[in-house]
């Protein structure tokens, strides 16, 4: 909120960032990136990209994020795939319990 510019290093542990890659990686990264998000359901990607989209110009604005969210939650899980993916997410933080 103040504007500040941070550091690498607090963009990480903010969770702005996952990673950082060396320019000599950026593009063998950048198709890893690629194969695992095309390896996502497509539903569940575009759900979540209208989220962020929306949620930019109403950051003030906490109960209409959330009914945005919970909005592409309900559309997420009533796809078949984004319930499967759901569930094989949720199996693997688990550890496979059930």
């Amino acid at each position: 909120m103040t504007g500040r510019p941070f550091t690498t290093d607090e963009a990480i542990r903010f969770g702005f960032l996952n990673r950082v890659v060396n320019n000599d990686d950026l593009v063998d990264s950048s198709a890893e990136l690629a194969n695992t998000l095309a390896a996502k359901s497509a539903l569940a990607l575009r759900t979540t990209k209208t989220q962020v989209n929306n949620a930019q110009p109403i950051l003030g604005f906490l109960d209409l994020g959330l009914r945005a969210e919970v909005d592409g939650m309900a559309e997420a899980f009533a796809d078949p795939e984004g319930r499967r993916l759901a569930g094989d997410y949720l199996n693997r933080m688990l550890g496979g319990a059930q």
